[in-house]
């Protein structure tokens, strides 16, 4: 199977253990979703809307609220499936971003949440060019991705007690190697990954003549202290994720 059809397969395999998952994952409700609804919201007020890689439909639900019109696409045909019900003002489509068409549709604003990594370099130069020719002049393309900062480095402890105190990289990531595909195992599943720098994601931005209006290194909300002050305090000490704001 290629990349897309292995991210297909894995979400439509796992997908009540995802719902479930989703729920209460401190990285993804009080890091990047916050961070993502934070900077977005005030961008989308009678403006029509696309979702790439919407999941399970939470951020589109937000989004759908305070739009004109949303719209989103996945490749998992469970994720949209659930998403219907989440959201059931958006219209939703499956499909991959990349090959999908859209006719002549146009959008004032086009997110897409933790999406980026599945595709490599030449994949990512396709998708932001094609962001570009969606885009309406003025629109906004807001993204979000795993910070390459901690991308390129893993991190290992003498005990799970001790996690804040005893860091230690492990040489076998490089920040500098562009493009490397990476593994990591969610429910059984190897489920791959691409890194890739700031400087490659800059030189994308640049060649697409995108302006940069906002970027943010993702700092946990400080409400969720309240819920979780371990991982409150483990994921302040290093950005895990990234949100870039993109104008055409």
């Amino acid at each position: 199977m290629n990349i897309p059809e292995k991210v297909q397969f894995f979400y439509n395999s796992i997908i009540d253990e995802y719902v479930k998952l989703k729920k209460d994952h401190f990285q993804i409700n009080h890091i990047e979703e916050y961070n993502m609804k934070k900077m977005i919201l005030s961008d989308i007020g009678d403006k029509i809307l696309l979702d790439i890689g919407c999941g399970l439909g939470y951020h589109l639900k937000t989004y759908s609220l305070n739009t004109k019109q949303s719209y989103g696409i996945d490749l998992s045909e469970k994720n949209i499936e659930f998403a219907k019900t989440n959201t059931p003002k958006s219209i939703l489509f499956v499909g991959n971003f990349l090959d999908f068409d859209f006719g002549d549709k146009k959008f004032d604003v086009i997110a897409a949440s933790l999406v980026l990594h599945y595709c490599s370099l030449s994949e990512k130069k396709t998708f932001f060019e094609k962001v570009y020719r969606l885009l309406n002049d003025g629109g906004i393309f807001i993204w979000s991705h795993k910070n390459p900062v901690i991308e390129g480095i893993n991190f290992t402890t003498e005990s799970e007690d001790d996690y804040l105190d005893v860091w230690k990289i492990q040489k076998t990531n490089g920040y500098y190697e562009n493009d490397k595909l990476k593994y990591k195992t969610f429910f059984g599943f190897e489920m791959p990954k691409y890194h890739t720098t700031m400087e490659k994601f800059m030189e994308l931005i640049i060649q697409n003549n995108f302006k940069i209006i906002d970027y943010s290194d993702c700092f946990p909300d400080p409400k969720s202290r309240q819920i979780n002050q371990k991982e409150f305090e483990y994921y302040s000490l290093l950005p895990q994720f990234m949100i870039c704001k993109l104008q055409k």
